[in-house]
């Protein structure tokens, strides 16, 4: 009797230590189930994870009670609790643009079997329990400059594994990146934030050149501005100038872009070509907002310059900063006009429409700033001198995760003055532009695209009568982008311009910057 006591007892001690064991592993099973359908590498499917959310709920609440935890699975454990409360916090105000949205993170409080934490103690706490940086790398913020979501039942609670880890981090280039010609090593933000948890910079280096058998001394340590946008599966591309996108409160952006047109028109009477050249410069700035919209101011400045041609070699005539005033040669009317020409204020906003893609509203004013600028007896035309209103259809959707699709729709009036019903002379031009570009993203921070536009445009005009003229216009050209820092994208755009009679031989050249601050 004695022994049959001892031996259920037993048995049952065993049947309570293999549930705790099946428990355990089946949190690990049960995440990896809800999880390893929305990872593509680095990213995270939110738009589609947040169906899920109720089972990230229910997991969340069982690493709450369970506090039968092992040695050996106790560095997962809590990395898993960590991760799934940071994706459920990210989850409960999607969408969302940036980390920094979720406003008190780090003091929030999460429980973790049957203790509570903030997700800074629960990071230190670990931190002095295992006394490895590395640990940093298994806790994820949602940011672009975090690391990736790991696999959390492949954690191991030994210094072995986090050496191993180490090692892989520095190897790989996202974070860890040595550059022989500068003669500089960069390093993600992480190990500028933590030095300490580390062992400090010095043995970092020392790492990198034990593991590449290489000499660092002398070289400029510089480290990733950290980058606060959501991992989100759309910012996959790693392009992220979105047009459409809607900046949130503290945000704002910088766009500078170069535009230059030159086109060429035989001139028989005078055997050359007339070559009207057109740099404009842009300057917009949008701010962001808590709300739906973003509110934005444009200038814009120009330099103009016609002249006569038999060649290419005042192809870029057009780039210059001074003033000529109008002359005639070789039977040409020339001239170089330099101003700034425009400003105006800018609104943009979500529309209430539900559609597939992503989709905004710009419209845009702009008055003029100078006199004259349509021209007088020594002066010629820069720019209107009329108000112009440009009003702006922005959609866009992913056809998949390398290949996109961007439309522009437009309803501009320019030169809206009055003169022209006034009889006093005036051209009113009232054009919908239709674009439509191709994004193709081969690599991380690369973009190409194609673009083409047709612009249907009524001129109304008065001289002695008011008249329309239909003059259209269109464009085709190929473009490339460049992601160059967590906040800096340049661009290039190089487009054959038509009009309505494609007599013109006319080329357009597009240089852009953008630099948002989060």
């Amino acid at each position: 009797m004695f022994f049959r006591i001892i031996l259920t007892i037993v048995s049952l001690v065993l049947m309570t230590c293999l549930s705790y064991a099946q428990n355990n592993e089946a949190v690990f099973t049960r995440s990896d189930e809800v999880l390893d359908p929305y990872r593509n590498g680095f990213f995270i499917d939110y738009a589609n994870l947040v169906e899920d959310v109720d089972k990230i709920n229910r997991i969340v609440r069982d690493l709450e009670t369970d506090n039968h935890l092992t040695e050996d699975n106790y560095l997962a454990y809590h990395c898993l609790a960590y991760n799934l409360n940071v994706i459920k916090r990210i989850l409960e105000d999607y969408p969302i643009q940036s980390v920094k949205q979720l406003h008190g993170l780090a003091d929030d409080v999460l429980e973790v079997g049957g203790v509570l934490y903030t997700y800074e103690s629960l990071e230190g706490h670990l931190i002095e329990k295992y006394n490895h940086g590395a640990i940093h790398f298994l806790l994820i913020d949602g940011s672009m400059n975090s690391s990736s979501l790991p696999i959390h039942s492949t954690i191991k609670s030994d210094s072995q594994y986090l050496d191993n880890l180490l090692s892989s981090i520095l190897d790989n280039r996202l974070y860890a990146y040595v550059n022989l010609k500068s003669e500089t090593v960069t390093l993600s933000n992480i190990f500028e934030t933590y030095a300490e948890d580390f062992g400090g910079i010095d043995r970092i280096i020392g790492l990198i050149e034990l593991a590449n058998t290489i000499n660092l001394d002398g070289f400029k340590v510089k480290f990733d501005a950290y980058d606060y946008a959501l991992n989100d599966i759309k910012n996959a591309r790693q392009t992220r100038f979105i047009p459409d996108r809607i900046l949130t409160n503290g945000e704002y952006e910088v766009r500078l872009i170069e535009n230059y047109y030159t086109q060429s028109v035989s001139n028989p009477s005078a055997n050359l070509n007339t070559r009207t050249s057109v740099m404009t410069h842009l300057l917009n700035v949008i701010i962001g907002s808590r709300r739906n919209y973003n509110i934005g101011f444009i200038a814009k400045a120009r330099s103009i310059t016609v002249d006569g041609s038999n060649g290419v070699f005042n192809y870029l005539n057009g780039i210059h900063i001074r003033n000529r005033s109008i002359s005639t040669f070789n039977g040409v009317a020339s001239y170089q006009r330099v101003a700034l020409t425009a400003l105006g204020p800018q609104l943009r906003y979500r529309p209430s429409w539900k559609l597939r893609g992503n989709s905004q509203i710009v419209h845009t004013l702009t008055v003029p700033t100078g006199q004259f600028l349509e021209g007088s007896p020594s002066r010629g035309f820069i720019d209107w001198d009329g108000f112009s209103l440009y009003n702006q259809w922005l959609y866009n959707y992913d056809i998949s995760t390398k290949t996109n699709l961007f439309y522009d729709i437009g309803f501009h009036l320019e030169n809206i003055d009055g003169r022209v019903f006034s009889g006093d002379g005036g051209n009113v031009n009232i054009s919908t532009p239709v674009t439509v570009i191709y994004h193709y993203y081969p690599a991380p921070k690369w973009t190409l695209f194609t673009i083409g536009t047709l612009g249907p445009r009524i001129a109304l005009q008065n001289n002695n009568d008011l008249e329309a003229q239909f003059n259209p216009f269109g464009q085709i050209g190929v473009g490339l982008r460049r992601y160059l820092s967590y906040s800096v994208e340049a661009e290039l755009l190089l487009t054959q311009f038509y009009n309505d009679s494609f007599r013109n031989n006319a080329q357009l050249i597009n240089l852009g910057f953008r630099y948002t601050v989060q």
